[in-house]
């Protein structure tokens, strides 16, 4: 299974490709979540828990059956991201465009080059 949108020719592999994108998309709002973990205490406990998670299963293994344990944290501290940037939402879309862009030319450079 590739990660990247690389074919569509099955169906399942569209879908793994749609989620990826999803997930790369929500990429700057996870970052966004971790950042405000200096200000609260509470999103700090959380924030240690999934970079824990996350570095753990890096370290040693990055298997999608083991994606599933900090997933819920991402979508949590993504969340949270959103909810701090909720009152400039023009703001947020331009960050996310722009980080759209940054993945997009860095596939394509990738790829041809």
């Amino acid at each position: 299974i590739n990660p990247l949108p690389v074919e569509f020719y099955p169906s399942h592999s569209l879908f793994i490709s749609i989620g990826t994108l999803v997930h790369l998309l929500f990429l700057p709002l996870l970052f966004l979540g971790l950042t405000s973990m200096v200000y609260t205490k509470a999103n700090f406990q959380l924030s240690l828990i999934f970079i824990l998670l996350f570095l753990g299963m890096a370290i040693f293994t990055f298997t999608i059956r083991h994606m599933v344990q900090f997933m819920p944290f991402a979508v949590i501290l993504a969340s949270i991201g959103a909810d701090n940037y909720e009152h400039n939402v023009k703001r947020l879309a331009v960050i996310m465009v722009y980080f759209l862009f940054f993945l997009t030319a860095s596939y394509l450079t990738l790829k041809f080059f």
